[in-house]
């Protein structure tokens, strides 16, 4: 017979289904299996519905749904009459205004508390941070040492342009979006633009930069005469002398411009979707929808470099790093591969990797799941750097990683970690409360 709860076969001999246990019912008249539920046993006719009632007095959860109709049970409703109970509705005023007298001062103490008072996590930790907290003073004094790369600049403005570095100040967009000024000691702090900015460019004494419009503005590096240069959409912007290229929509399509910022003349110089824009002295290379693309700086002798859907492009050393992941729009579990320009082969370095990808001379930085990885170019060893956050971007300024990180997905609230290349002395730049320096 077939068991009435899991479907399985079960032998005539049986008293309970091998696979899910059920009890076998017989009947009562001629020991046959029966048919949870059934009135009449299918063998000999006879009634088992009484038999089968009784059966079931076991101890076991039985659906009422399993019963059948002429089983079920109807306790019988019994009417209850309720008395209204007179009470005295007269309001005491007196009781009621200093009720809420109490209630008013009570919620403006408590609102100055929070807001005002001691934090609840220093009482919990006796008056100190926990040791797995970012700290808001710098654990020893640092100092940024070495040069910015143009690897390392590409892959700084992969991620928004952030961080930019000359050869004695460093610029860095705080946790609130406004660009600051700073020496190679992290001293002498300016605020230069108080509105969020990207794409940090600097040639000599301006600093140009995308606004929260996305528009092309410059201002001079002591943080006067700002102004808009181009009131169009741009990004990726890269600014060579009198030069700015940049992605711009246009047609449905975002395709390279150059602007002229003596002449104030745009050029397209190109007619496909791009992305990741490495600028070098006489080409671009960057990729788009289908591949990697090379074009002069004139927008003369375009050509595909490598067929294929790739990411977070870098040029170095007639090197082109980037991620790939096939079928997917999500770089998530991308590889990090390597293509030789000279040779034109390519290699997988690393696989399975976050997403996010930044370049010096020696080492590539990345993520993987929750941690901050370093690949040695020459060694080709991975090493572990940080993984107390959520990273969301890897800048870096000379000898330096700058991190945008997130404590855990369930807060929004980002700041920025600067760190030694192996991850040494880690400490907060800004403040995470108000956006203080340190």
């Amino acid at each position: 017979m077939i068991c009435p709860r899991c479907k399985s076969e079960v032998n005539d001999d049986m008293n309970f289904c091998p696979q899910c246990g059920m009890k076998i019912e017989r009947c009562p008249h001629c020991h046959q299996p029966i048919v949870s539920g059934a009135k009449f046993c299918s063998h000999c006719g006879s009634s088992v519905l009484k038999n089968y009632q009784e059966s079931h007095i076991e101890g076991y959860y039985r659906p009422l749904s399993d019963i059948p109709y002429t089983e079920s049970y109807h306790e019988p409703e019994e009417k209850v009459d309720f008395q209204e109970i007179k009470v005295n509705k007269k309001v005491n005023k007196n009781i009621l205004v200093i009720a809420v007298s109490i209630m008013v001062v009570l919620t403006a103490v408590s609102y100055m508390y929070i807001y005002h008072g001691p934090s609840l996590s220093n009482h919990i930790s006796g008056g100190q941070q926990p040791t797995d907290q970012p700290k808001d003073l710098p654990l020893e004094k640092m100092e940024i040492s070495g040069t910015t790369s143009f690897a390392t600049h590409t892959g700084n403005i992969n991620q928004e342009g952030h961080v930019y570095q000359t050869e004695k100040m460093i610029y860095v967009v705080n946790d609130q979006g406004h660009l600051v000024s700073m020496d190679n000691k992290l001293e002498n702090r300016k605020t230069i633009i108080n509105e969020d900015c990207d794409y940090i460019n600097v040639v000599g004494d301006t600093i140009y930069f995308t606004n929260h419009d996305s528009q092309l503005c410059s201002i001079s590096t002591d943080g006067k005469d700002k102004k808009v240069v181009l009131n169009k959409e741009i990004y990726y912007l890269v600014v060579k002398g009198d030069k700015a290229y940049y992605q711009a929509q246009d047609d449905d399509l975002e395709r390279i411009y150059v602007y002229d910022l003596k002449t104030n003349k745009e050029t397209r110089l190109n007619d496909r979707n791009a992305y990741n824009l490495n600028v070098l002295e006489d080409k671009i290379y960057y990729t788009s929808s289908d591949g990697i693309y090379v074009v002069g700086l004139d927008g003369k002798g375009e050509e595909k470099v490598l067929d294929g859907k790739y990411y977070n492009l870098i040029y170095q050393n007639q090197k082109l790093y980037f991620l790939s992941k096939q079928g997917t729009e999500n770089v998530l579990g991308a590889n990090i591969n390597v293509y030789d320009i000279a040779t034109r082969k390519t290699e997988v370095l690393i696989e399975n990797t976050g997403g996010l990808m930044n370049i010096t001379d020696e080492y590539i930085f990345y993520t993987n799941s929750s941690q901050v990885m370093k690949y040695h170019l020459k060694t080709k060893e991975s090493t572990k750097v940080y993984s107390s956050g959520l990273c969301e971007s890897i800048q870096v300024a000379g000898d330096k990683l700058i991190l945008e990180v997130q404590k855990n997905s369930f807060e929004e609230d980002e700041y920025l970690m600067i760190m030694d290349f192996d991850g040494q002395n880690t400490q907060k730049l800004f403040s995470s409360q108000n956006g203080d320096f340190i």
